[in-house]
């Protein structure tokens, strides 16, 4: 009866260790499954690699989290994100339900795509996206065509 009651309690421990795993519910609710993955590079207005340093309640009334990140790289965006010291960055909206892939643990290394909220916060905008070749590419892809798009509307000096 002991034992049992032992293996109950450690059941119990390990079910509330990760409270978070929304994206394993694979929720039809989540709005950016309805766009492809140019739809959201372009909307985003910050793209960046990052890993997550840690990961905490927004608030105490709050179901959301909000990351630490160490930002590896951005791709587009730089100018909107507001004192980057030490090269990290606070991301509210980690484990939205609204968001397909929203899950984020401490020493994740993905690609957020983010949006600057009017009170200067910075909020995941769609899904975590993986660091995998195809991702990569789609977002040089856009990132080049912007810079492109910009060099072609320069007035040339002769």
């Amino acid at each position: 009866m002991k034992l049992f009651i032992v293996i109950v309690f450690i059941a119990h421990i390990i079910v509330h260790i990760q409270p978070f795993q929304i994206d394993d519910l694979k929720l039809t609710t989540c709005s950016d499954r309805q766009l492809s993955l140019q739809a959201l590079i372009k909307r985003a207005d910050v793209i960046l690699s990052a890993t997550v340093l840690s990961v905490k309640k927004f608030k105490s009334y709050s179901d959301f989290l909000e990351a630490r990140i160490s930002i590896r790289r951005i791709w587009k965006g730089e100018h909107l994100i507001p004192s980057r010291r030490f090269g990290q960055l606070t991301v509210q909206g980690i484990a939205n339900p609204s968001i397909c892939h929203s899950r984020a643990v401490e020493k994740d290394t993905k690609i957020f795509l983010l949006k600057l909220l009017k009170d200067g916060r910075i909020q995941l905008d769609s899904s975590l996206l993986s660091i995998n070749l195809a991702n990569l590419d789609a977002v040089s892809a856009y990132v080049q065509a912007c810079y492109s798009i910009l060099l072609r509307s320069l007035p040339v000096e002769n």
